[in-house]
């Protein structure tokens, strides 16, 4: 085509046209408005200046390829039933605007930007910024209006600073894959039910998801890194699944909902995947709330998720023990532990077992030291009618660490005695340890 103007720009009468191609031509300031073309647009390693598209209609699609944008780029009102594609373009320019209602895609592959993309109170197909592209910056949003989008589709590219998308509806999946970014926020972004948002082996300093509606939507934060923080607090999270196990944090903020998972861990949590025997997700996802209470503070919580992180790591120790006698030794640690012990952090639970203890022994002595012995027990020179009581009294005098003398010999006894004691002053320690953790914090 010769020329520096394509045919037809900057009438401003209605202009119907089948097709338009063009190659290899350099452009002035272009303004394209009224236009209807039945067939495909395809301009093809062209080099435009200012370019102004205003309420134009294209039945088939339009595609940019190999072209070069070196001022203001503004599409407006553009009505298009293909696609819009964005093929090893570079834009120069200092504003892209973008208000489209496309039926197919929004396409930006082998893209470089060195400016804001805007795309404004706009209804795509589908969003995909693909195959290398180089971005400072990008927004989507709706101003007067919602804007709407099926999908976005973000991969193997760079946003130097921030993608952000506010204000849309409609969206069934996101995904961000094999992308470094400053930041990517959502803000007020409505996830269809059942929607899927998969972010995988990408690195981003941030990342927020606040506002909008997020039920039975499926998450999955995989093989990812965010460096500074993440923060997942839509309005509504029922029903959903979130998984944030195999990805690393810098600060992490989640919706109240999520924190059930140590509150009530009888419920199903939305941080844990439907796989009840995949104790490697669930000690993953709780090491990171741990990380997250202590960093808030939240110390009751963090002491919870510490003893549902030890339930989980026994239960993966059982259920990858080889053989009876480990699978029996990884049993015995777990009664011991969480029953006896409280895993070192519930207070209830270690009264509980110091209690247990305390009802063992007495059955002990009441059954091991023999009864003309249990007979003669005195204390302070006060003598002690019945087997039973007398076994009660002694258990009481070694539990608590008494020495009185109960006039009761025997090597059981003694051996028993000193087995009690010991366990008592082990108990004592650590009640002592948890009660000043506890009191410190």
């Amino acid at each position: 085509m010769d020329g520096n103007v394509l045919p037809e720009f900057g009438n401003e009468k209605k202009i119907v046209k089948e097709d338009l191609r063009c190659e290899g031509q350099n452009f002035p300031v272009i303004r394209h408005s009224k236009a209807v073309y039945h067939k495909d647009v395809q301009l093809n390693s062209c080099t435009f200046e200012a370019v102004s598209f205003e309420n134009v209609r294209i039945l088939g699609s339009l595609c940019f390829r190999g072209c070069r944008f070196g001022g203001r780029l503004d599409f407006r009102n553009i009505r298009v039933e293909g696609q819009v594609s964005f093929i090893d373009c570079t834009f120069d320019t200092a504003f892209l605007s973008f208000e489209l209602q496309i039926k197919g895609a929004l396409q930006f592959h082998e893209c470089t930007a060195n400016a804001k993309i805007e795309i404004r109170n706009s209804d795509v197909g589908r969003l995909d910024i693909e195959r290398a592209c180089d971005f400072d910056c990008l927004v989507m949003e709706g101003e007067e209006r919602r804007s709407q989008v099926s999908e976005i589709n973000i991969s193997g590219s760079t946003i130097r600073k921030k993608a952000q998308f506010s204000r849309i509806s409609g969206v069934t999946k996101l995904a961000v894959i094999n992308v470094n970014a400053g930041e990517i926020c959502l803000r007020n972004v409505d996830i269809a039910p059942s929607g899927q948002i998969a972010v995988t082996q990408s690195a981003l300093e941030k990342m927020e998801i606040s506002g909008g509606d997020m039920q039975r939507i499926n998450a999955a934060f995989v093989q990812s890194n965010f460096s500074i923080s993440f923060c997942l607090k839509p309005n509504s999270l029922d029903g959903a699944k979130v998984d944030l196990s195999t990805s690393g944090f810098g600060s992490i903020e989640l919706l109240e909902k999520c924190y059930e998972v140590v509150r009530s861990p009888s419920r199903e949590s939305i941080l844990f995947n439907d796989k009840p025997d995949d104790y490697r997700q669930r000690i993953d996802t709780l090491r990171l709330l741990n990380q997250a209470f202590q960093v808030q503070l939240r110390y009751e919580l963090q002491d919870a998720c510490l003893f549902l992180l030890k339930d989980f790591e026994v239960r993966e120790r059982i259920a990858n023990a080889y053989g009876r006698l480990e699978k029996f030794k990884a049993r015995v640690l777990k009664v011991l532990g969480r029953e006896f012990l409280g895993w070192g952090v519930s207070l209830g639970n270690i009264f509980k077992g110091y209690f247990v203890v305390y009802l063992l022994f007495v059955w002990a002595y009441f059954l091991g030291v023999d009864a003309e012995d249990l007979r003669k027990v005195t204390i302070v020179d006060m003598e002690v009618r019945g087997e039973m009581v007398s076994a009660v009294l002694l258990a009481t005098v070694n539990q608590v660490g008494l020495f009185a003398d109960t006039h009761v010999a025997g090597k059981i006894y003694y051996a028993l005695g000193i087995f009690q004691h010991t366990l008592s002053i082990l108990y004592v320690t650590l009640l002592t340890g948890v009660v000043i953790r506890k009191l410190v914090r």
